[in-house]
């Protein structure tokens, strides 16, 4: 499973004009990983392992996890940020902005 693009949100510091020191939210993308060459390393792996899995790659979203995992999924790899807490998908972010 993979999820992109994937944004942090960060709280900013800083002084207005009247030099009153504020604070806001903002979004940041954060650097994209190599899903492609990540993929093939993985079926490299499978392969050389001769076991007999199915495999199947899908967006990291929640619908898909809880699709998954009701499938008895055996085996899951997640390819991810460690920065759980603080990271939000894109329809998060636009679903908030609406807010």
């Amino acid at each position: 499973m993979f999820s992109c693009p994937l944004l942090i949100k960060k709280t900013i510091f800083f002084k207005n004009k009247e030099g009153v020191h504020e604070s806001k939210e903002v979004f940041e993308e954060l650097e994209q990983i190599d899903y492609n060459t990540e993929w093939v390393n993985l079926k490299k792996k499978l392969n050389s392992m001769k076991v007999g899995l199915r495999v199947r790659k899908v967006c990291g979203t929640q619908d898909n996890l809880n699709q998954i995992l009701k499938q008895g999924t055996m085996c899951l790899h997640y390819s991810g940020h460690a920065d759980l807490e603080n990271a939000f998908t894109q329809a998060e972010k636009d679903k908030e902005a609406k807010a």
